[in-house]
């Protein structure tokens, strides 16, 4: 998982995550992990695509709590 500080003064204290996500296998399961992820106390913004297999989340929560949100939703981080 590759974290990046975001630059927006409004989501100063916001970290970026990046990473590959394994066992999607229709747009179905991007949007129920986009939900889960959305759900997570800090998430400011959650997007997965489908086709690249990628999710990105800007949060102030951390690592672990991203984490246990994909494996909650039956997902893997690749």
């Amino acid at each position: 998982m590759n974290t990046t500080t975001t630059g927006q003064a409004d989501r100063a204290a916001s970290i970026g995550f990046d990473f590959a996500v394994a066992g999607m296998t229709c747009t179905g399961c991007a949007n129920r992990l986009q939900r889960a992820l959305a759900g997570v106390s800090g998430v400011a913004d959650a997007r997965v695509d489908f086709t690249s297999e990628r999710a990105h989340v800007s949060a102030t929560a951390d690592a672990g709590m991203i984490a246990g949100a994909v494996i909650g939703a039956g997902f893997k981080i690749s």
